[in-house]
């Protein structure tokens, strides 16, 4: 996930999201088929292992064309050098896929979120839990993310972290909007303080602005910086479609899921976008289709969506 973060922010190359990769997790897919699943020209795939404080890492970098290989490379190394080898690899993909980088966008490849270890496994943690959505989960999700802050107190992606989880807790009615707006705001904004380059903020930032009253010109800054920031994320182009649907802006909101699904093509949620897009442009047809297809890749609601 790391990687997938650095990579999204070079201009040049687009990386899918990873809600779409991760569902690759754990199956034995051939590489070609995940390139034609998501449309892309290659592939990294990898295999990490633990033992004690030792890691054994294996990448590989796949040209989907031909099944050839472009890059691979064992690392055998301290727990303690994860910062570095996670480095090492991004600079080695940007190079093998002849990249041609500015000084400034070689200096963000290289930009580590933290140097404090623990601070990054507790903030890791908080984002598993993050992503199960339920009351409990988002609350032990605060609570990792706060203990990352308190071995790193500049940890910005951790209050990055902190934000999007009391957000969550907004959006699905477990705390008051107001309580969710005034959080989510106070940690977003100490994350960008830290670092204003962090897309992520921007993003959750964004989602702040929404709760009643809603601040359109707001979120609509802070989500385009974030599509600045990092070309790649397919977040903040879905949202800034949803943001521009309610607007009544449809075609610029249809725009924006299109990116967002050439993103992160198996998003049950950015394909009914989509479609929503369509239907309100009178579309029915399309909008129908596409639901169906929507349908085929997940259900209309979960506690992960």
């Amino acid at each position: 996930e790391s990687i997938i973060n650095s990579l999204s922010q070079l201009p040049n190359l687009k990386v899918m999201s990873r809600s779409s990769v991760f569902q690759y997790k754990g199956k034995d897919t051939k590489p070609q088929a995940v390139a034609k699943d998501l449309k892309v020209e290659a592939v990294l795939t990898g295999r990490v292992s633990q033992r004690g404080d030792g890691l054994a890492i294996s990448v590989e970098l796949v040209n989907a064309a031909d099944n050839s290989q472009i890059w691979g490379q064992q690392y055998n190394r301290k727990l303690a050098d994860v910062f570095a080898v996670q480095e090492e690899i991004a600079k080695e993909i940007s190079d093998k896929l002849r990249l041609k980088l500015t000084g400034a966008e070689r200096q963000q490849l290289a930009k580590r979120p933290t140097e404090n270890l623990k601070a990054f496994q507790y903030y890791t943690q908080g984002r598993l839990y993050t992503n199960r959505r339920t009351r409990e989960d988002l609350l032990t999700a605060i609570s990792y993310c706060e203990k990352a802050i308190q071995e790193d107190p500049n940890y910005a992606l951790a209050y990055a972290g902190l934000s999007d989880a009391y957000m969550n807790l907004g959006v699905r009615g477990y705390i008051a909007p107001i309580e969710a707006r005034r959080k989510t705001e106070e940690t977003a904004r100490k994350a960008i303080a830290l670092d204003e380059n962090l897309a992520e903020a921007h993003v959750v930032l964004s989602h702040a602005s929404q709760f009643y009253p809603a601040n359109f010109s707001l979120t609509d800054r802070e989500l385009q910086r974030a599509t600045e920031l990092s070309p790649s994320l397919a977040l903040a182009h879905q949202y800034l479609g949803f943001s521009f649907v309610r607007q009544g802006r449809l075609d610029e909101g249809l725009a924006e899921f299109l990116k967002a699904r050439e993103l992160d093509p198996l998003s049950p949620i950015i394909a009914r976008g989509v479609a929503a897009a369509y239907y309100l442009k009178r579309d029915h047809m399309r909008a129908l289709e596409l639901l169906r297809q929507a349908n085929e890749l997940g259900p209309a609601f979960s506690v992960h969506s």
